[in-house]
């Protein structure tokens, strides 16, 4: 704007001087527009980056919603084969199967108890049970590395003994239907 007022006036009826107040003129508004240009280009491929992370982060969202419900879907389809029982007071040989060999039955908390000082941990076959570290003779040998490892997965089955799974939620043994 301010340069074709300058054009204006800069011309005293020149056809010559006008031919090149225009071509002045139309060298500037392609420099404007090719900067419009650049401009748009950029927040288009700000936007695009911005959309494709949103997309990245939903997927990732329903993925993990995903595996939570089918983890919950199995372990408490694991579980509808046992059932909670309880027992009365003067039955010792019931309330031994509440716990894991090695764990003490806990009346007023109505959970099995880690004595203190003591290891917990599941066998080959997958039995959980609890021993004094410095009663036993091999350790990795009592419990495997492997087996260890394995404990991280919620979806493995620990048993107290055969017919009987851990219930580490409850901190008791379940017996089978």
């Amino acid at each position: 704007m301010l340069l074709n007022i300058l054009c204006l006036f800069k011309t005293k009826n020149s056809t010559k001087d006008l031919e090149s107040c225009d071509e002045l003129l139309n060298a500037k508004e392609s420099t404007e527009t090719s900067q419009v240009e650049v401009t748009n280009s950029s927040a288009l491929q700000t936007s695009k980056r911005l959309i494709m992370l949103l997309a990245t982060c939903c997927l990732g969202l329903f993925i993990a919603a995903c595996l939570v419900v089918m983890m919950i879907t199995v372990r408490d389809d694991f579980l509808s084969n046992y059932e909670q029982f309880s027992c009365h007071q003067e039955d010792q040989e019931c309330l031994g199967l509440l716990c894991p060999k090695g764990m003490n039955w806990n009346e007023e908390k109505e959970e099995c108890r880690q004595p203190p000082g003591w290891e917990c941990c599941s066998d080959v076959q997958h039995q959980r049970f609890c021993f004094l570290p410095e009663t036993s003779l091999d350790y990795w040998a009592l419990c495997p590395l492997t087996v260890k490892i394995a404990g991280v997965s919620q979806l493995r089955k620990e048993m107290c003994r055969p017919g009987f799974v851990w219930v580490p939620r409850l901190s008791r043994c379940w017996r089978q239907r």
